[in-house]
């Protein structure tokens, strides 16, 4: 059964991302205004553009750093495949509030355009995805250290 994404998940993914002192109300208005918005910019329902954004650039791998040796004194990157699919969209939703609040401006603004961007597969929460991709292909040869 899948679980669908409403309006109390996402203010409390959200609120656990954002605001770390427990702004509630901030984050209540913030989440309106980002819906009306998305609802504004693409004439859909703005829950399936943000899950559908948020499973666009989901990652499935991330490079650990591994010090291998008798010193430990050699450095190597491994690819790890994320199991939970939870840690997955948790990583997607954080790369694109984190991309939201780098961009000059509201950063409501720019939250509903990461949104809209991952949901047409384009900008830099993409990008990132990408690149985490190439690096995972050009390490996939020390996966032999995964274990040490």
């Amino acid at each position: 059964m899948k679980k669908k994404l409403n309006k109390i998940n996402f203010s409390s993914w959200i609120n656990k991302l954002i605001l770390k002192k427990g702004k509630a109300l901030k984050v209540s208005s913030i989440i309106d205004v980002l819906l009306l918005l998305l609802v504004k910019r693409s004439k859909k329902n703005p829950f399936f553009i943000i899950n559908k954004a948020i499973n666009n650039v989901a990652p499935s791998f991330i490079i650990k750093e591994v010090n291998i040796g008798k010193k430990r004194d050699k450095t190597f990157y491994i690819p790890v495949f994320i199991v939970s699919k939870h840690n997955r969209r948790r990583i997607a939703l954080n790369w694109l509030i984190s991309f939201a609040l780098k961009k000059k401006g509201s950063f409501v603004d720019n939250l509903a355009l990461e949104f809209l961007d991952a949901f047409h597969n384009k900008g830099l929460v993409k990008q990132k995805l990408d690149l985490l991709n190439a690096q995972v292909l050009e390490h996939r040869s020390n996966l032999k250290f995964r274990w040490k």
